[in-house]
C-alpha cells in the first residue's frame, strides 16, 4: 500500500495544464530509474488532467505492468489534484485525500 506521487495542477479554459506542486516517494525504485519514473508520473498527471472534465473525480488504471492507479479530482475552477498509488491503496482513501 504505497502512495507514489501527489500533484497539484491548474487546468486553463483552453485545456492547458500547469503543474503547481509535485511530491514523489520513489524509494521503491532503483537510483537510476527514479528520474525516468518521475518524468513518467508528471506526464501521466498532465495527460489525465487534460482529459478529465471540470468538476469530476475519477480513477484510471495507470499501466498494466505497473499495476497502479491514478486518482484525480478537477474542481470547477480548474484546480486539480492527482494521486498516483499502487493497486493496493484503497480508492476511498485516495478520493478522500483529494
Amino acid at each position: 500500500m504505497k502512495l507514489l506521487a501527489i500533484f497539484v495542477l491548474h487546468k486553463d479554459v483552453d485545456k492547458k495544464v500547469k503543474i503547481l506542486q509535485e511530491e514523489f516517494n520513489l524509494e521503491s525504485f532503483g537510483y537510476f530509474q527514479r528520474l525516468s519514473v518521475q518524468q513518467l508520473f508528471g506526464f501521466s498527471a498532465r495527460t489525465v488532467t487534460e482529459r478529465t472534465a471540470l468538476g469530476t473525480k475519477q480513477s484510471v488504471e495507470a499501466d498494466q505492468t505497473a499495476k497502479g492507479f491514478i486518482h484525480i479530482y478537477v474542481r470547477p475552477d480548474g484546480l486539480a489534484s492527482v494521486i498516483i498509488a499502487d493497486s493496493e491503496y484503497p480508492q476511498r482513501v485516495a478520493h478522500t485525500l483529494l
